[in-house]
């Protein structure tokens, strides 16, 4: 099914299917599709999801092409080196995530929402080697269109306020966040850069 194109290797046991339409012309799949085409294969549907900066690919907060691609699964292991990049996976109770469905070019699964994806990024802005700018870059387009209430609930659930605090800062020097004073102990900006000069202590982040 290789020789006749109805099907392309991507790596050792791992096959992905042309669209119809594309078979016999050069095609290469987005990393994103793939990471998330392995995930389900191995860990099922609902045990899967894109997330971080591959959700944000996919909620066009990030306009170029990445060689990795970041999903959430429901158990350990190691980062898997594809034809087409890189697949990180991230060990992560799907059912506490907030997720919405995607359709790809060759699977149908989950992925963060955009709340969700903001909140992930600002807490580990460096997953699987993505830069501070790059990281900045997807927040920043992200957060013009977040529900800063829903934000806050998803932030206050999973215990990641210190990510809020980030994603606000970065928000505000955009204009697309109001200030929110955060009182208490100081946060580090873990590399994060926003697009404008913003006093960082009254979103509680470290100077």
């Amino acid at each position: 099914m290789t020789d006749t194109g109805v099907l392309q290797r991507i790596g050792h046991g791992y096959y992905v299917a042309v669209p119809e339409h594309l078979r016999g012309r050069p095609w290469r799949p987005a990393i994103e599709s793939v990471a998330l085409g392995v995930g389900v294969a191995d860990y099922g549907r609902d045990q899967t999801a894109l997330m971080g900066i591959s959700a944000a690919r996919l909620h066009r907060a990030v306009p170029r092409a990445l060689s990795v691609g970041i999903v959430a699964v429901s158990g350990r292991r190691t980062p898997k080196t594809l034809s087409v990049g890189r697949v990180v996976f991230v060990t992560r109770v799907t059912d506490r995530l907030d997720l919405q469905a995607v359709e790809t070019e060759i699977v149908a699964g989950l992925m963060t929402t955009p709340e969700q994806t903001a909140l992930d990024l600002a807490d580990r802005p460096g997953l699987a080697g993505i830069s501070p700018i790059t990281a900045s870059e997807a927040i920043t387009n992200l957060a013009e269109r977040l529900d800063w209430n829903h934000t806050e609930t998803l932030a206050r659930n999973q215990r990641k306020r210190p990510a809020l605090a980030r994603l606000r800062w970065l928000a505000a020097a955009a204009g697309r966040s109001d200030p929110q004073p955060r009182r208490g102990r100081l946060v580090p900006s873990l590399g994060l850069r926003p697009v404008a000069p913003v006093d960082e202590t009254l979103f509680g982040i470290e100077p």
